[in-house]
């Protein structure tokens, strides 16, 4: 007979010296930053090498320009150039760019400064760039192409896909977070089961099969994050991963919400640029909603699965639009989108594999394609209170819950029909 779970941390003082101790880890961190910050800022002039994330073309008062998105072991950073550049995204480019009037916030997250003197560096062959030049020559389009290298390589969006995925309400389905950490994790230890079985009934039976093919996926997991250059919202999944991980290991409660407290602080602590990170606040949020549903909705497996997929839709829709405004009533397709997405995913890897990843181009085409007009809609500040309210009360309260579900589902009535 199994052991019960023990409680994640027990005691007001227990949590009060965790939460110190992450505080602490967090200020140290800010502090060290703030040091890079002004060393940064002591040169008017910087001399950096820096990589093409993501390029753009925009029209202004004195007419087109480009907008290069980049990355530098320094600093993430925007800038501008007014000449004719071809397609840059992932090259690695030296620039001279001008530091002042940087503030300390932008600094942690990403700023915008004047760059010259721009100079393309040779290009380098690497075993990342053959992977994605294999996805992407399957691709006659450019569309799909952007489409792959984003839910593949966490590569940015161009503004057409962007608008298509907004329109649709799929954003959580491009952007890697846990749904698809999870979902390669499952593929993981599915292949691998067999193998493991056969060694393990000969060798050590007495080992625990998925707790050891769990802690292999979480190694693979892991290469995976840095060959994605740790997109935050994969960050924050791979750290629940990571932290659940230990958990199982030492016998405590998985699924609670001071797993979610913890893992969110300590992340923040070790990597502050997190804390301006929208996507990473969104990954956040939707986590936060399945351990509600979790722990309010008792149904079977199944039917769990449709639950969790239609009530993500409607928790999430009033925190989305505190954000973005843009809103279709083709968002509601996200949910069977989402349903479906759980065997496109492992289906579209299997065929590029096989060499056939535009088999499904045409489809995918006309559905980011569509014709929609979106409307704004932003989410009042009263009722965005009040949501929150019934939220945080739901962690304890399951009538709370259900108030949270009815004030969603009047947010979506009134933004198809008002």
């Amino acid at each position: 007979m199994l052991a019960p779970r023990l409680p994640f941390v027990s005691g007001w003082r227990a949590w009060s010296g965790v939460v110190a101790l992450l505080l602490t880890l967090l200020l140290l961190h800010l502090f060290a930053r703030y040091h890079d910050y002004r060393t940064f800022l002591a040169q008017p002039v910087q001399r950096l090498d820096a990589t093409v994330i993501k390029q753009y073309e925009k029209t202004g008062a004195k007419g087109r320009y480009t907008v290069l998105l980049l990355q530098s072991p320094q600093a993430t950073f925007y800038t501008t150039s007014r000449e004719a550049l071809k397609n840059l995204s992932g090259r690695t480019l030296s620039l001279s760019l001008l530091t002042k009037e940087i503030a300390f916030m932008d600094y942690l997250d990403r700023f915008y400064a004047p760059a010259f003197d721009l100079t393309l560096h040779p290009e380098e062959t690497r075993w990342g760039d053959r992977v994605r030049d294999g996805v992407a020559v399957q691709h006659p389009e450019p569309l799909m192409r952007e489409l792959y290298a984003a839910l593949y390589f966490a590569r940015p969006l161009n503004q057409e896909l962007r608008t298509g995925v907004t329109h649709l309400g799929i954003a959580h389905l491009i952007a890697l977070s846990g749904f698809h950490l999870g979902l390669l994790g499952a593929i993981i230890v599915g292949l691998l089961s067999p193998l493991y079985r056969f060694v393990q009934a000969r060798y050590f039976p007495y080992r625990n099969r998925l707790f050891d093919l769990g802690m292999l996926s979480a190694a693979l997991l892991f290469g995976y994050l840095i060959f994605t250059d740790t997109p935050p919202s994969l960050v924050r999944a791979y750290g629940m991963l990571a932290v659940g991980l230990f958990m199982l290991w030492r016998h405590l409660h998985v699924l609670n919400f001071g797993l979610l407290f913890v893992t969110l602080l300590l992340l923040v602590a070790i990597m502050p640029s997190l804390l301006l990170s929208i996507g990473f606040w969104l990954s956040a949020a939707g986590v936060f909603f399945i351990f509600l549903v979790v722990r309010h909705v008792k149904v079977g497996v199944w039917k769990m699965v449709l639950v969790l997929h239609l009530l993500l839709f409607l928790l999430m829709l009033p925190v989305v639009h505190l954000i973005f405004e843009p809103f279709t009533p083709y968002q509601l397709l996200s949910i069977p989108l989402s349903l479906v997405f759980v065997l496109f995913y492992p289906v579209s890897m299997g065929l590029h594999l096989a060499g056939f990843g535009g088999v499904m181009d045409g489809m995918l085409t006309a559905l980011f394609t569509l014709p929609v007009t979106a409307t704004p809609l932003t989410t009042p500040e009263w009722f965005a209170a009040l949501y929150a309210l019934a939220c945080l009360l739901a962690m304890r309260f399951r009538a709370a819950f259900f108030a949270a579900v009815l004030l969603a589902t009047g947010f979506l009535l009134y933004a198809l029909f008002f």
